[in-house]
């Protein structure tokens, strides 16, 4: 029924949907539901990015090396082994890629300029940073690492 529906009839359906719904809106809508399961659907296809693996890893480790774990007998120390040795592959290439993007001229030139804008009182709040580092390409935070891996 819902499964044929294209995403604006579907939207249109649980919006008027109004059957067996207590008087405050509150109760299952079906089409409610199929939003929702194409929504996670649709996450769960799209590629994840190096950093959202890298998490997703973490989390797994948390969830198999906890102490709920060991007491219920799920613990696998081997495959928690693996999952971070495959976190530390992960940091490995995000820390690359980052040194190579970051290199030492580079950070002093990105440095140099934002102290600049920043004196210029172009950040007088925080959302005037967020449109300058997302103009930019990238973040103060990036710059405070590159800073620090280059000890300047």
């Amino acid at each position: 029924m819902s499964a044929d529906l294209t995403d604006a009839e579907l939207a249109t359906a649980a919006k008027n949907y109004r059957v067996g719904m207590l008087d405050d809106g509150e109760g299952y809508n079906p089409y409610k539901a199929e939003i929702d399961r194409r929504s996670t659907a649709a996450e769960a296809a799209r590629p994840r990015s190096r950093g959202e693996r890298r998490d997703d890893l973490v989390r797994e480790i948390l969830r198999l090396d906890s102490v709920l774990a060991r007491e219920s007998g799920t613990h696998d120390a081997a495959r928690v082994a693996q999952l971070r040795a495959e976190v530390a592959v992960i940091e490995a290439d995000i820390q690359a890629e980052f040194a190579a993007e970051w290199t030492l001229e580079v950070t002093r030139a990105r440095r140099t300029d934002w102290n600049a804008r920043a004196r210029a009182g172009k950040f007088s709040n925080p959302r005037k940073m967020r449109a300058a580092e997302q103009a930019q390409g990238w973040t103060m935070r990036a710059l405070r690492d590159a800073i620090k891996m280059h000890g300047l």
